[in-house]
């Protein structure tokens, strides 16, 4: 079995793969992360068997997938993340609006910001004349075939353009780091990657509202980019996965499959939505659901 697909659940799929193979020595789970836009063209291509994702699939990817096999593509939701964005401890900035974040990342500033912003000033909104205050922000982001960089390209820039200035990291935890490590940086990274060396920032949400990335805010929809995680796969409508797929995508929705997303700083799916996506594949009496996800 081969999964090929985002890095940002590199870490959940690589130990939900180790658990399972506890429970069946002779099953080999081959992982390759290389961004959520290696899924689709792994999934179509038949050279996976899941393509895990940090994001939707595009209207031409799924195209893409019903134009060779003639039916949808399996989208499997598998968790709930949600995009931090980060400032060095020592930073006095607190929160952010979404016109003042998208000035700041967005070199076409849709959200409807006038002006751009690319020193600390225009965030700390004071007289502060500081020699923090007049440094450059330097920013930092995801690449552009991470789900990552997609999701908040589309969500937190209005579907806007990046400045060249951001500076693009292979990973999540790439961007943590840097911004560890400088006073004067900005960042945007998955919740899965945060550390106790970063200060996320409270987000503005479309009242007006500043909205601090906590669990309770990701688990009700509140934390303005929250999004979910996603399994690719190919499920025929008149056919079943293999036995071993099967197998492997029941055990993620176990107790123990979601303790591992909850372990990696994600947020597990309900109930409900287990037996809603495992419905989607294993179209098994409500009994039996419950007793493959126990």
């Amino acid at each position: 079995m081969h999964s090929i697909g985002s890095d940002t659940l590199d870490d959940v799929i690589t130990q939900w793969a180790s658990a399972f193979q506890k429970r069946y020595p002779h099953i080999r789970i081959q992982i390759q992360t290389s961004g959520s836009s290696a899924a689709p063209i792994a999934i179509i291509g038949g050279t996976a068997s899941v393509g895990p994702m940090s994001r939707p699939l595009r209207d031409s990817e799924r195209q893409s997938f019903v134009n060779k096999y003639q039916y949808e593509p399996t989208m499997l939701t598998v968790g709930i993340d949600a995009i931090g964005v980060f400032v060095h401890p020592a930073n006095p900035v607190e929160q952010i609006s979404q016109y003042d974040l998208d000035a700041a990342f967005s070199v076409t500033r849709f959200c409807g910001a006038r002006n751009n912003i690319n020193r600390w000033w225009g965030l700390l909104k004071s007289n502060d004349l500081s020699e923090f205050a007049q440094s450059e922000i330097r920013l930092y982001g995801r690449n552009s075939a991470s789900g990552t960089y997609a999701f908040f390209k589309q969500t937190a820039l209005c579907a806007g353009d990046y400045k060249a200035e951001v500076h693009q990291q292979p990973s999540s935890s790439a961007i943590i780091r840097s911004v560890a490590n400088q006073i004067d940086s900005l960042g945007y990274a998955s919740i899965g990657a945060i550390s106790n060396l970063v200060k996320p920032l409270a987000l503005e949400n479309q009242s007006g509202e500043y909205i601090s990335l906590s669990e309770q805010n990701i688990q009700s929809g509140a934390y303005p980019l929250t999004r979910n995680l996603y399994l690719m796969i190919n499920k025929p409508p008149e056919a079943d996965l293999s036995l071993t797929l099967q197998t492997f995508l029941r055990f993620i929705y176990s107790d123990e499959g979601q303790s591992i997303v909850s372990q990696n700083g994600y947020v597990p799916v309900s109930d409900a939505m287990r037996r809603r996506e495992l419905a989607k594949f294993a179209p098994l009496k409500t009994k039996q659901i419950l007793e493959v996800i126990r």
